[in-house]
């Protein structure tokens, strides 16, 4: 794991009192493999970097230290041969001194740094276009930074106090959505995002939002050819070697994304999961990619077993509560590429949501035909008669009562009407301690900031597109992804992710992408040829993991997780009386929908165990 930490202090008396010397000590000085330690004269501006990487770079010059982490690559031909030569953080510096914050306009890939000026007292501090690296600040009297939480909660005399609302995100959402983060005075950037402070002002701003262009004339043949050469770039700069292979689920991404490295290493390896269970097992589709493509296929079948005996250490890896089971079976298949000497994974996330792949696009299509209707005409007639009268306990209406009910509810809220906490009488669930603290509709209001930020002439999928970049994406899944390799020793990327690749999909026009309400209709027809046609006519499954199942089968599972849900009774934060019922609802009904929310409760419970006990 990469860590870089650092502090910057607009006033030198508050160094002693809010850093913990022996912490500092401790953590910082005692280096792993190498790092930095930088000090402006002991008081004002400084910083430390913890387990360093490869992938992490440091340097001073010019009176300016940056610290660059990942692998971000540079459009301007002058900063790119600095960075060739001397590395991405002195190509940092000198992209400041000469664009000063319009260095963002040249710089490109999957990165977070950190840069400041200690005599002109300024700091920037910045992420990627698509949030893969994170960055985490700490507001007091003075501006902590770092790449993990809880590397400032530790370097730090003050305690952190929980933030109640991110509780009720993180059981709403799975995951707690930037800005946010579980503690109440520490924030975390959102993609494409930076922080500039001058000494005594802190401004945070976008420095990149997407331009979609749905007026784009370009025919399909041009824009399949321009798809591929995106694609193809996008792996090449992953630099691909023998010790580079990639996630195979037999999915479109990871098959394009295997088919491609298999173009630039002879025989690459992928690398796929099983699952016994019926219904979640499709490892016959990555066996047929990887017949197509002559891959080195490498396959692992996760167990009841398995999730029993890695769990915790799952659980721990993340610095703040994070609830999607896929973490399992990314953690087993990045286990297996390590044991096989590869150093390096190409992951696939991101095709779904820049080429519209996710159910949810088609379905918000159908139901935003109701809004074209005069709203007059809505208002007036429709809406009384099928949802306020009596025509809605007629059977043959009932579907068009239903339809109705949905499409009336303006976006992005209407996506929301079947997220689990939508459905619940949140008094029956929730303790009256947690209700008092939070706004039910905060993550409503996290969504609707997000869908709103998007250009306001944008189309329905664009806009929903964009908030999935940031929601299912940066949110959710990368984190998953990333943290999972760290521990298993793999590096990842993502070529679906490549900024330039976004960039083009953003000129490939909504109808186009999803032509009437066929899901990746332009890229399927793109990879007519080169995917096996079992592929492109598969439906989307993905590596998801059959715990609630599981959990009805295996008693030493079953142990496990009612002690820990019973133990987190003590927390205040969720009924017992919900609890018990939850369990019950999961042995006697569906086992996967309930199963969720029991894998939820069960990460909530061992992230307490870890951090706040």
């Amino acid at each position: 794991m990469t860590t870089y930490i650092g502090c910057l202090f607009p006033e030198s008396h508050v160094i002693n009192s809010y850093i913990n010397p022996e912490k500092q000590s401790k953590i910082y000085h005692a280096l792993h493999g190498g790092g930095t330690t930088t000090t402006n004269n002991g008081e004002n501006w400084v910083l430390f970097q913890k387990n360093g990487h490869p992938a992490t770079q440091s340097c001073q010059h010019d009176g300016f230290t940056a610290v660059v982490d990942g692998h971000p690559w540079w459009n301007d031909d002058t900063l790119a041969n600095i960075a060739k030569e001397k590395g991405h953080s002195f190509a940092l510096i000198q992209g400041f001194i000469q664009y000063e914050r319009r260095v963002f306009d040249h710089l490109r890939g999957a990165y977070s740094f950190a840069l400041f000026h200690p005599e002109r007292k300024i700091a920037l501090l910045a992420i990627d276009r698509m949030g893969v690296k994170p960055m985490y600040i700490r507001f007091n009297s003075t501006i902590l930074f770092g790449t993990n939480i809880q590397a400032l909660t530790e370097a730090s005399n003050q305690d952190a106090s929980i933030n109640q609302q991110s509780i009720f995100n993180f059981l709403y959402f799975h995951t707690i959505p930037s800005s946010a983060t579980i503690y109440n005075d520490i924030t975390k950037l959102q993609p494409a995002s930076y922080l500039y402070f001058d000494g005594t002002n802190v401004e945070t701003k976008k420095y990149w939002h997407p331009t979609f262009d749905d007026s784009n004339s370009r025919s399909i043949e041009e824009h399949k050819s321009g798809l591929f050469n995106h694609l193809r770039k996008a792996v090449e700069r992953t630099a691909p070697g023998n010790e580079t292979g990639s996630f195979l689920s037999g999915g479109l991404d990871s098959s394009t994304v295997s088919g491609i490295l298999s173009e630039q290493v002879s025989g690459a390896n992928t690398f796929s999961i099983g699952f016994s269970e019926q219904g979640y097992d499709e490892i016959e589709y990555a066996r047929i990619a990887s017949k197509c493509f002559n891959t080195t296929a490498n396959e692992y079948y996760v167990t009841p077993d398995d999730i029993l005996a890695s769990i915790v250490d799952i659980a721990n890896a993340y610095d703040e509560p994070y609830g999607n089971s896929s973490a399992i079976p990314a953690f087993f298949c990045a286990k297996l590429a390590r044991s096989k000497g590869i150093t390096t994974l190409l992951a696939g996330d991101g095709g779904d949501e820049i080429f519209a792949g996710n159910k949810r696009y088609a379905k918000q299509k159908v139901f935003n035909i109701y809004q074209q209707i005069p709203h007059s005409l809505r208002k007036l007639i429709l809406e009384p008669t099928l949802v306020n009268g009596i025509a809605k306990n007629i059977p043959g209406v009932k579907k068009a009562y239903s339809y109705i009910e949905q499409a009336r509810i303006d976006m992005p809220d209407r996506m929301e009407s079947y997220n689990y906490l939508r459905r619940m009488n949140l008094k029956d669930m929730l303790t009256p301690e947690l209700l008092s603290e939070i706004d039910p509709d905060g993550p409503l209001d996290c969504l609707r900031d997000t869908y709103n930020d998007s250009s306001e002439d944008s189309s329905l999928l664009n806009k929903m597109l964009y908030l999935d970049w940031k929601f299912t994406l940066a949110d959710n899944d990368l984190r998953k992804v990333n943290r999972m390799c760290e521990i298993a020793d793999v590096e990842v990327h993502y070529p679906m992710l490549d900024d330039d690749l976004v960039e083009f999909s953003t000129s490939v026009p909504s109808s186009v992408k999803l032509k009437g309400l066929e899901l990746r209709s332009f890229y399927k027809q793109a990879m007519t040829g080169f995917l096996p046609e079992q592929i492109l006519n598969k439906s989307k499954q993905g590596f998801g993991l059959p715990f609630g199942e599981w959990l009805k089968q295996s008693p030493d599972l079953q142990s496990f997780v009612y002690e820990k849900l019973n133990q987190f009774k003590e927390k205040n934060i969720i009924k017992d009386s919900y609890i018990d019922e939850l369990i019950q609802l999961h042995r006697g009904g569906h086992a996967a929908y309930y199963g969720t929310m029991v894998w939820v409760i069960l990460m909530l419970e061992l992230w307490y165990e870890k951090y706040k006990s």
